[in-house]
């Protein structure tokens, strides 16, 4: 099956392309609409000469403000280097989800980020489904 990334996709910033300098949460994305399959995209440019390290993970909220979790799989590797990209896969329980960059670490930090969080919308068809072998 081929997947509409331009009509048939959630997408949203987790976390806007920015430099930070301290630990980050994006807002609240509610991915009601959206398959349990999640994915997130992150890319890291510049990485500031005191920075030390980046750790950034998808969390997941049943109402979107409280009890935030780390979904299963979704956490990035510990980023040490400028101009790395990372994508990673995890399976989500609740509605809302949101990126947060949990550690941003070294004397004076400073490393641009940005987080993509994607999943394939709900099919709403009435029946009949899809077949997934290639047409003759």
């Amino acid at each position: 099956m081929i997947v509409d990334l331009v009509n048939e996709a959630l997408s949203v910033n987790g976390l806007a392309p920015q430099t930070l300098a301290a630990s980050a949460q994006g807002s609240s994305k509610d991915f009601g609409n959206g398959e349990i399959s999640t994915n997130a995209i992150l890319d890291v440019g510049a990485f500031g000469a005191n920075t030390t390290s980046l750790v950034v993970q998808i969390e997941e909220s049943a109402d979107g403000s409280t009890n935030w979790a780390a979904i299963p799989g979704m956490v990035f590797t510990t980023v040490t280097t400028s101009n790395q990209h990372q994508v990673v896969r995890g399976l989500r329980t609740h509605r809302y989800v949101r990126a947060n960059a949990i550690t941003v670490a070294g004397t004076t930090p400073s490393v641009a980020v940005n987080v993509e969080i994607l999943a394939q919308k709900k099919f709403a068809g009435t029946g009949g489904g899809y077949s997934r072998a290639p047409s003759a």
